[in-house]
This record gives structure tokens, C-alpha cells and sequence, in this order.
């Protein structure tokens, strides 16, 4: 199992904005269809980050790496680099 606390060197967009893009896909799951399984399957940062979003979870030290770990995993199961998103959309544009 890899290390959750293991962040990538070049992380380019900032963790508010990890968050916003991990909650946006949960919200829009319908729009990334080919995407379900991964996030069923293979992620906790997801709802982590939602609950986040929401207001009903606080970002803490402990939370934060599966933030980082899920998000570098998305990007690397689309095959991209992390040029600094901002939102969902950003990754297929």
C-alpha cells in the first residue's frame, strides 16, 4: 500500500484547490462516468474532501496527505501533470 503521507515535489495547485477539485468530482460523478470505479474503488480522499467542502469536516494534519496522495493519484491515473488547477473541469480541458 503506498504511503499516504507521500507528497509529489511539484505540486502546483494548492490544497484548497485538491479539495475543491476532489468534492467537485463526488458531485459530478454523473459527468465522469469512466471515473466511478476509481473513486469507488481506490480512493478515500474523495469523500474526505467533501465533507471538507461542506463545512462538516475540518481540515487537520491528519486528513491533509490523503488530500494530497488522492489527488496526485487522480492526475496520474489521467495521465497529467500537476500544472495548478482550479476546478473538475481544468483536468479534461
Amino acid at each position: 500500500m503506498s504511503d499516504p503521507t507521500a507528497i509529489i515535489d511539484t505540486m502546483n495547485t494548492p490544497l484548497e484547490d485538491r479539495i475543491t477539485i476532489l468534492a467537485e468530482l463526488e458531485a459530478q460523478i454523473e459527468t465522469y462516468p469512466d471515473l466511478v470505479d476509481w473513486v469507488v474503488w481506490h480512493n478515500i480522499s474523495v469523500p474526505i474532501a467533501t465533507l471538507v467542502s461542506m463545512g462538516i469536516f475540518e481540515m487537520n494534519p491528519v486528513a491533509e496527505p490523503y488530500i494530497h496522495s488522492g489527488f496526485d493519484r487522480l492526475l496520474k491515473h489521467l495521465g497529467k501533470e500537476d500544472l495548478g488547477y482550479k476546478h473538475i473541469e481544468d483536468l479534461f480541458a
